[in-house]
């Protein structure tokens, strides 16, 4: 990580990076009303740590860790 003098003060800088993602075919996914469906999002290394967010019929969903149900 760079370190910068300015005046009598030391400054650090951070750079972010995301590496590429994987090539992956554009997945279909189908499912019946009541049964489960996953949906994989394979992260590619980055600092900081990547975030998944999804969105459904161009409306970007709300971050949670428990079950999803879509409109």
């Amino acid at each position: 990580m760079p370190q910068y003098q300015t005046g009598s003060e030391s400054v650090t800088s951070a750079f972010a990076e995301l590496r590429d993602f994987e090539p992956d075919d554009h997945q279909e996914i189908e499912v019946d009303e009541g049964n489960t469906a996953v949906i994989e999002c394979h992260l590619p290394e980055s600092q900081p740590k990547a975030q998944v967010r999804y969105s459904v019929k161009q409306e970007w969903l709300e971050t949670s860790k428990g079950t999803r149900l879509f409109p």
